[in-house]
C-alpha cells in the first residue's frame, strides 16, 4: 500500500531531464530515519520510505515529513531488506534514476549538485565510499558544527547504503531483483550481502564524487538481523 503523504513535500527542483527518486527501508529505525531525512530531502525529488505495517512510529514520521510511505507486512524470522526494497520496485513509478539508501545514511548536502555536473551513463551504477559516525556525540559534532575528525573513513563502494541507476534498467528481461538477505553469494571463501549481488549485474560501476555518512549504534555487523535490538540513537 502505497500512502502519498508528500503532496505538499518541499524538494529539491530537478534542473536537468531527469529525476532521482531514493529508496528506503526503514523497520524500526525512525530515529536514524529522523536525523537522515533532512539530507536526503536536498538530493531527491521523491522519496519513498518502505516500512513494515506494523511500525506505526515510521509511519507517523513519513506524515509528519510529507514523504511517500509503502507498507508492506513484516519480514520473518529474519528482517529480509531485499524483500522490502523488491516491494518498492513492484509499486513506484520507474522515472529517471533510482537511489537505493538506508535510514541511517546522510548524504551530504551539495551533493545533487556534484550530480548535476556530471554526464551520467544509463548503462552504469553509481556507488560511493563512506565515512563512518559510531555515537551520537560523533553525529551532533558533525551536524552542528561540520566537524569530521571523529569520523572513521571505510573503503566501501556500491554496496546497499548507496547504489544509484537509471531505471530503463527494468526494460531488461534479465535485469536482475534484488537478492534477499537471507541468501549469501560465496567467492572465494568470502561471503558477500544481496547488495553485492546485485551491483554485480551493472556494465560498469562509477563512484560519486561525495562521500556519505554512515550512523553507528552496533558492536557487531548483523546484531540487528532478526529485528532491532539496540537502543535508540541518543539514548
Amino acid at each position: 500500500m502505497l500512502i502519498r503523504y508528500n503532496k505538499k513535500q518541499e524538494v529539491v527542483k530537478p534542473s536537468l531531464n531527469y529525476s532521482i527518486s531514493a529508496i528506503i527501508v526503514c523497520v524500526d529505525f525512525d530515529d536514524f530515519l529522523a536525523e537522515t531525512l533532512p539530507y536526503t530531502k536536498n538530493f531527491a525529488d521523491n522519496i519513498y520510505i518502505i516500512t513494515a505495517d506494523d511500525d506505526l512510529v515510521t509511519q507517523k514520521l513519513c506524515k509528519k515529513e510529507k514523504v511517500y510511505c509503502l507498507k508492506t507486512p513484516r519480514t520473518k524470522p529474519q528482517f529480509q531488506r531485499g524483500k522490502y526494497i523488491n516491494y518498492g520496485f513492484d509499486e513506484i513509478p520507474k522515472n529517471g534514476y533510482f537511489v537505493i539508501s538506508d535510514a541511517d545514511t546522510v548524504i551530504p548536502m551539495g551533493s545533487r549538485q556534484k550530480v548535476e555536473n556530471m554526464s551520467l551513463n544509463k548503462n552504469s551504477l553509481y556507488g560511493t565510499q563512506r565515512k563512518e559516525c559510531d555515537s551520537y556525540e560523533q553525529w551532533k559534532q558533525y551536524k552542528d558544527f561540520g566537524i569530521e575528525s571523529e569520523l572513521y573513513f571505510r573503503r566501501a563502494s556500491h554496496m546497499g547504503f548507496f547504489q544509484m541507476f537509471h531505471t530503463d534498467f527494468f526494460k531488461d528481461k534479465n535485469f536482475l531483483r534484488y537478492p534477499d538477505d537471507t541468501e549469501i553469494y560465496i567467492r572465494k571463501d568470502k561471503i558477500k550481502g544481496g547488495s553485492f549481488v546485485f551491483s554485480r549485474q551493472f556494465e560498469t560501476r562509477i563512484k560519486m564524487p561525495f562521500c556519505p555518512i554512515v550512523l553507528n549504534n552496533v558492536e557487531n555487523l548483523g546484531q540487528n538481523r532478526e529485528g532491532r535490538t539496540t537502543k535508540r540513537f541518543g539514548e
